[in-house]
């Protein structure tokens, strides 16, 4: 098992003006198996479009959302 930092850039392509790139903070990998980890103190605007655009742009990827209480 394993894990880095900010590895991977998702772009969303159809996208041509605001938030077209997602960096997650970290790559986890757990028994052959690949996720990405969001750690958030506080979710703003411009965070949840990306994270939205995820879902919509890159469904296949598991992000893993870490926030604070």
């Amino acid at each position: 098992d394993s894990w880095e930092h900010e590895t991977e850039t998702f772009w969303f392509e159809a996208i041509r003006r605001g938030t077209r790139s997602y960096l997650p903070d970290f790559r986890v990998m757990q028994r052959g198996y690949k996720t990405y980890h969001e750690v958030k103190g506080w979710m703003d605007p411009k965070s949840q479009t990306k994270l939205d655009r995820m879902a919509k742009y890159h469904p296949h990827v598991e992000i893993v959302l870490i926030r604070a209480k």
